[in-house]
């Protein structure tokens, strides 16, 4: 799961809790984006789906505000 790190329907906090409930779930934010991420940061968005799907390591990518961590 991941979100903006500036959105303001639903907060990176609130998004990081509701993460939390998910069994097996990883959470990222992507920076310099809100609820738009996939308008504002498509390349970036796209990258992380793709690595997502992939099984890909979803480390050291600079375009996270924080490193994806395990949340549920």
């Amino acid at each position: 799961m991941f979100c903006g790190e500036h959105d303001t329907i639903s907060s990176l906090q609130e998004q990081k809790e509701f993460a939390a409930t998910i069994e097996d779930c990883t959470f990222a934010a992507i920076g310099e984006a809100d609820h738009w991420v996939f308008l504002q940061r498509r390349f970036e968005a796209s990258d992380l789906v793709m690595r997502f799907f992939t099984d890909q390591p979803l480390t050291d990518l600079g375009y996270l505000v924080e490193p994806a961590v395990a949340a549920g």
